[in-house]
């Protein structure tokens, strides 16, 4: 729905924005070897000059029109929204018009909450620039492409109006916005068994996600001038706020994946049965659930949006998994250079070792995806699309798969002739 509470019809724009070379050089980017440095205690992280947007560079002016080219392409209304092609045509900021248009114009917490929009805007502002621009994967326009999709399962799940609260809708928000925010590219096991500083820092647990949420609420501190909550809110909203966004952004953590879906069939699915998926307009059913309850929903909706490449159209996904592929080669290099292991599906020098390859993603959408969103699809039937949108990519990576080992049995044939 938009901001007047009239639904739009959806569509797909996968074929109006095809992706341009140079929207999938934005993602293939090569970054340096180097790691960057953490230093928590000074609370930012000293990047080398390369991988980091000049700040009077993206301290430009912050325009409308943005926003209404944003409303224009029904950004808040599709699953299969081009957030690479978005990218290409925002002067540099995706991620602040992205999450600007979601919370002043489609799901208005700006105006339901009083947000200060000047601060808001500056707090998004320091958000995007923290992500690395070398990255292949983790970097601005997957912050938020994971932003929007959030969002538009938040919306295109009624949730927003029948279930969640606007604390907990912006606390979704902000842990979407900020959920890999300084990621450096390679993975947490990779900062374990290196026992980098951030690894000892958050004792081996949940070591990225730790560490963006340790600089991005410093953000949100009191007297800076990115703390777009201050004087908006009580001591105990403020509390419960960011109680809720530490829980969310913990929760990407892929070894909470099992654990979180588990619970969302015991304590969400078996409770409502699926009666919050189509509310009578008006009717609030908030008090259904338990904050506990509304907490793994919005763990969900963040993890159906932070894995949902595998849910847009097959041209587009294709273009995040060898984007994520890149990323794990990346580390792979680096482990190789320094005699560690080299960590599974980074090894380039493998045949058919990284994500891009149709064995690989079929066992990752058997195991981890259709269990998912089948049964956010279950208690949410609004967003079938999602599902509907996977089995199309599965039955590309099926194809794949296929080919190959067809190749391979005719070059076995060829070689015993």
């Amino acid at each position: 729905m938009n901001m007047s509470g009239q639904p739009r019809t959806s569509h797909s724009i996968s074929s109006n924005l095809n992706i341009t070379g140079s929207s999938a050089d934005i993602l293939s980017a090569t970054a340096s070897s180097e790691m960057p440095v953490i230093d928590l205690q000074r609370g930012a992280q000293v990047w080398g000059f390369e991988g980091m947007l000049p700040l009077d560079e993206l301290r430009s002016p912050f325009v409308l029109q943005d926003l209404r080219r944003a409303e224009e392409m029904d950004m808040g209304e599709i699953f299969t929204f081009n957030t690479i092609q978005f990218s290409t045509q925002n002067f540099g900021k995706p991620l602040v018009i992205t999450a600007m248009f979601f919370m002043r114009t489609q799901m208005g917490l700006v105006q339901k909450l009083g947000l200060h929009e000047e601060k808001l805007v500056t707090f998004l502002e320091a958000v995007e620039r923290g992500y690395s621009r070398v990255n292949p994967y983790h970097n601005n326009i997957h912050a938020a492409d994971v932003t929007q999709r959030f969002a538009t399962v938040i919306t295109r799940s009624e949730l927003e109006s029948a279930v969640l609260g606007d604390l907990e809708v912006l606390a979704g928000m902000i842990a979407a916005i900020l959920h890999d925010f300084h990621h450096p590219g390679t993975t947490n096991n990779y900062q374990v068994q290196t026992k980098s500083p951030v690894a000892k820092q958050f004792n081996d647990q949940h070591v990225l996600e730790n560490q963006s949420l340790v600089l991005g609420l410093e953000l949100l501190e009191p007297g800076r001038n990115t703390n777009f909550l201050e004087g908006r809110l009580t001591k105990e909203e403020e509390g419960s706020l960011r109680s809720n966004v530490i829980a969310l952004v913990l929760g990407t953590d892929m070894l909470e994946h099992f654990n979180i879906l588990s619970n969302f069939k015991a304590k969400v699915m078996s409770k409502n049965k699926g009666c919050a998926a189509s509310p009578s307009p008006g009717v609030k059913r908030t008090q259904e659930f338990t904050s506990e309850e509304r907490v793994l929903i919005l763990k969900m909706a963040l993890k159906c949006a932070d894995i949902g490449h595998v849910t847009l159209p097959p041209d587009v996904h294709l273009v995040w998994v060898q984007s994520l592929q890149a990323e794990f080669y990346k580390q792979g290099d680096l482990e190789r250079k320094n005699k560690a292991p080299i960590s599974f599906l980074c090894d380039k020098k493998k045949p058919r070792n990284g994500p891009a390859y149709g064995e690989n993603q079929l066992g990752f959408i058997d195991v981890i995806c259709e269990p998912m969103y089948g049964a956010w699809v279950k208690m949410f039937p609004t967003c079938e699309e999602l599902l509907n949108n996977l089995q199309l990519n599965r039955r590309y990576w099926e194809d794949e798969s296929k080919s190959n080992r067809e190749a391979v049995a005719h070059t076995n044939n060829v070689c015993e002739v």
